[in-house]
């Protein structure tokens, strides 16, 4: 490889208590060992959340920035996605006060209205909102 592109240093870096540029080096500093490669270029290009949508019965309630929407809430986090870890990450580090409840479900997942329900009942228990990634909320139409 030629250029290495690292996506997440910033969330990394949230995860690690270490400043993304800490673990942007890290990265690099191994592909060079094992590729045997000086040459190798390590490029950070993080992907950061632009809006949080907030729906209310399916019907789009408001758009806000991301760092105002979350920060304060207590959230239930339902994903299907293949490293739901890093959205519950995600999530913490935009300010969330507590993710009281975890979803997980398989990559690509489509959601069944029993699935969908069981969340919304656990999110009305612990008086939390859910959240849902981009990806997850296109498939969510059928349930």
């Amino acid at each position: 490889a030629d250029v290495v592109l690292v996506t997440r240093a910033p969330l990394a870096g949230f995860a690690f208590g270490v400043a993304a540029g800490e673990v942007v080096r890290g990265v690099e500093a191994t592909y060079r060992e094992f590729l045997r490669d000086e040459e190798v270029r390590v490029v950070s290009c993080p992907i950061e959340p632009r809006a949080v949508r907030m729906y209310e019965r399916g019907e789009l309630r408001a758009v806000l920035a991301p760092g105002e929407a979350l920060r304060g809430e207590r959230v239930v986090a339902m994903s299907g996605i293949a490293g739901p870890g890093s959205f519950v990450a995600e999530l913490r580090r935009l300010g969330v006060s507590e993710v009281v409840g975890r979803f997980d479900f398989a990559d690509h997942h489509w959601f069944g209205a029993e699935e969908v329900a069981e969340v919304s009942r656990a999110a009305a228990r612990a008086r939390a909102v859910v959240c849902v990634t981009e990806k997850d909320w296109v498939r969510l139409g059928a349930a």
